[in-house]
């Protein structure tokens, strides 16, 4: 298929998504944030491009990105890893919010890259507000085949449970000085911790 009949396919897709379709496509947006250790800084972007830039200018190890539609957050992404060698790992958070900012669920998925082990967990708010753990499976990083179980040494992080106890909470409730500038960076919000109800 060429450029030319891709584009034009591309365009009749478009064309038949209904108009509710288009309009929710037009009122989503993105926020890009890296924290940046060494000046104990988060900051955010509205340029993709510019935030991958200075992810590698500053050496980010901790990443999010925060998908907004109709101006309100309703999906962050969260990236975070560790490779100092023997307890290397990498963790992808993505919690979900409703309109008023408080987590509805999270899916966080742990590589342990040295011990060639992938965990995937899913949590679900519960009374009080607390991320309650649903699902958990094991499968090799290498293979993706599943695992029994394993004693690799997961990393213990802390889970947010609304948009105000995100470290970079701040940004999110700044977002439209965040699109409007280059870059806004703010100190971190200490974590409010979840604990969560493991089954």
């Amino acid at each position: 298929m060429t450029i030319a009949s891709s584009f034009g396919l591309l365009l009749i897709v478009w064309g038949c998504l209904p108009l509710a379709a288009h309009a929710a496509l037009e009122s989503t947006t993105t926020l890009y944030l890296l924290h940046d250790a060494k000046n104990e800084l988060w900051c955010g972007y509205h340029d993709e491009n510019a935030w991958r830039a200075s992810i590698g200018e500053v050496g980010a190890v901790e990443t999010a990105s925060v998908e907004f539609v109709k101006e309100i957050p309703k999906v962050v992404k969260v990236t975070e890893y560790d490779d100092s060698g023997v307890g290397a790992w990498i963790v992808f958070d993505r919690y979900y919010l409703n309109d008023t900012g408080v987590v509805l669920s999270l899916q966080r998925m742990t590589n342990a890259l040295a011990n060639n082990v992938s965990r995937s967990e899913v949590f679900e708010a519960r009374a009080g507000g607390h991320l309650a753990l649903q699902h958990v499976k094991l499968r090799s990083v290498e293979t993706d085949s599943p695992i029994a179980r394993s004693d690799a040494p997961f990393p213990k992080l802390p889970m947010a449970t609304r948009v105000a106890y995100f470290p970079f909470g701040a940004l999110i409730e700044r977002s439209g000085e965040v699109f409007a500038q280059d870059r806004v960076c703010v100190p971190p919000r200490e974590v409010i911790e979840d604990k969560p109800n493991r089954r």
